[in-house]
């Protein structure tokens, strides 16, 4: 099985980094999440003038943040993109259309004026869009305009170079996705975290933990966790359901059953650590995804991961730290979680397994490997 790419040192170009990558580096879309959030951070430590990028909307549709970003942001030399959707995609045919027109304009316009342009490619596509052939069309435009594209994995690279046509592999770049074992606090033990939730110390907890949204397979979950018919197991489902009708489809779902606890709202930053810290297992079942935080961030908590095999999963868990099973089918996933049930015994060295992995990814590393990307493009 091929792993991300790890290092166990810093590498030699460091201070060719920092001197040729000198000027600001703007990020777009400003989410202001944790993936964001640590790499910002960790560039800005090695002395790079790096932040978010401005956002400006007119009409609801067209959106100036290159333009309004390079006004603000003199200096900047260097454009990072992530999360490609909010620019290319749109709702109606006059958005969609005339939307990544605008967009794909003002990158044109930025190379004129020698803003060198990095993307990285987080997701292939909008999960939920129901026709995505306009928005892979402008992102391929997209991949040819750009100096370069950054992946998490060699799965990725594959999958980004195969659906953006991109003709010279070398422009895609592999940086592996960071560690998030010291971004979240995490000083609530077990015993605390679960008396907090009201769950007795001796049930075996399922936890997914993040956005409810339907890509993420969460009624297959429930469906899967109905059908397992433990009884001294619990499944908690925590964090905000973008929109309404999902919301309801979950809580209907749910509905009546005291071994699910669904907290459909914000998990704040601080209180991660409670659901990490009261699960035994946390359980990915996307439908689709490319890369995924969530899996580093259940192992950041040295916890096992029930996931598919899907995107850069197989690349970062491995069975003696999870139970990896075959995307696509409710069966599957069934049988996933009686696999990490039959496993009880050995949860505490699956999750300590995960916490050593991923702290081979800190962001100083990542930063390195940033840094020398924006370095070669000065060039």
């Amino acid at each position: 099985m091929t792993r991300c790419r790890i290092r166990a040192t810093k590498p030699e170009v460091v201070g060719v980094s920092r001197r040729r990558a000198r000027g600001r580096v703007a990020h777009l879309p400003a989410y202001n999440d944790p993936y964001q959030i640590c790499l910002l951070k960790a560039l800005g430590e090695r002395g790079l003038d790096t932040g978010y990028g401005s956002s400006r909307v007119v009409w609801s549709w067209i959106d100036l943040s290159l333009l309004v970003t390079l006004v603000r942001q003199r200096g900047m030399r260097i454009l990072h993109l992530h999360w490609q959707h909010p620019y290319l995609a749109g709702p109606g045919a006059l958005a969609g259309i005339g939307k990544p027109i605008v967009f794909l304009a003002q990158v044109a316009l930025l190379k004129l004026l020698g803003v060198r342009i990095v993307w990285t490619v987080h997701n292939l596509r909008d999960h939920e869009s129901t026709d995505d052939r306009l928005e892979v069309f402008f992102s391929r435009v997209l991949a040819w305009m750009v100096d370069a594209v950054v992946a998490h994995s060699d799965h990725a690279k594959s999958e980004i170079v195969r659906l953006f046509r991109i003709k010279r592999a070398g422009k895609v770049h592999v940086i592996p996705h960071g560690s998030f074992a010291t971004y979240f606090p995490n000083t609530v033990s077990r015993a605390s975290a679960r008396s907090s939730l009201g769950i007795a110390g001796d049930r075996s907890v399922f936890l997914f933990l993040g956005l409810v949204r339907p890509y993420k397979g969460v009624l297959e979950l429930i469906a899967a966790f109905k059908a397992l018919k433990q009884q001294d197991a619990t499944l908690i489902i925590a964090g905000k359901s973008p929109r309404s009708k999902w919301a309801e489809e979950v809580e209907a779902a749910c509905a009546e059953d005291p071994a699910i606890m669904l907290r459909l709202e914000f998990i704040p930053h601080e209180s991660v650590q409670v659901y990490m810290n009261a699960a035994d297992v946390v359980v990915t079942p996307y439908r689709d995804v490319l890369t995924t935080g969530g899996v580093i961030l259940a192992m950041s908590f040295g916890k096992p991961v029930v996931a598919p095999a899907l995107g850069c999963i197989p690349e970062i868990l491995d069975d003696a730290g999870g139970v990896i099973y075959p995307a696509g089918s409710g069966e599957n996933l069934l049988g996933a979680l009686r696999s990490a049930l039959d496993a009880r015994a050995d949860w505490a060295r699956m999750g300590a397994h995960n916490r050593a992995l991923v702290e081979k990814l800190p962001w100083e590393h990542i930063a390195e490997d940033t840094l020398a990307l924006y370095a070669s493009l000065r060039n």
